[in-house]
């Protein structure tokens, strides 16, 4: 083999790794990373509080009662259009059970809107916020899904397109009754 065919050969070697690394970082839709604690404790405060698509204002506390679901993403990443579409339908699946989902990007209106009307968005999106993805520790990248309980805590952070375990988590924490000193959640956002 030549010298120039040694290169090559080295180079496509090296490429490979690098996506092999990618794709089991999540980087590329492959896995996730999660972390979950105990009911009682949250991973961390976090204050979802932005302007939404619509140009309203978007105060988490308002869901205390139900369950929060907070997707963080950016229009242009793959994993995020793969995702969108199956928690779109576990929002019209869920919702009535005292499932609320917001999504958060840093983008602006005009390039978040198109994203929005292609997936038919049915809940709120922040937009031009980079405040939420600063407040998460580890932030590893897009998409993340921050999962709040009934009392407003940070119970279950997934990094990467996992919906399967998003949901699963879902359901967990939808199937825990609400803190006493919050109201039952109503059906509907």
């Amino acid at each position: 083999m030549n010298r120039n065919g040694l290169l090559a050969l080295i180079l496509v070697l090296i490429g490979a790794g690098m996506f092999y690394a990618g794709y089991k970082e999540g980087l590329f839709g492959g896995s996730s990373r999660y972390m979950e604690v105990s009911p009682g404790s949250g991973l961390y405060a976090l204050n979802v509080r932005g302007a939404t698509l619509d140009g309203s204002a978007f105060d988490g506390d308002q869901y205390r009662g139900k369950v929060l679901l907070v997707n963080i993403f950016a229009t242009w990443c793959p994993p995020c259009r793969k995702e969108t579409p199956e928690l779109v339908s576990m929002y019209h699946e869920l919702n009535g059970r005292g499932l609320a989902m917001v999504m958060v990007t840093g983008e602006s209106a005009d390039e978040a809107r198109p994203f929005a009307e292609t997936y038919r968005i049915p809940y709120p999106m922040i937009v031009n916020d980079e405040s939420i993805v600063a407040a998460v520790p580890a932030f590893q990248g897009y998409p993340t899904t921050i999962l709040l309980d009934r009392s407003g805590a940070v119970r279950y952070q997934i990094a990467g397109a996992d919906v399967d375990r998003i949901r699963q988590s879902v359901l967990r924490l939808l199937d825990e009754p609400a803190p006493a000193d919050q109201p039952a959640a109503a059906t509907g956002d």
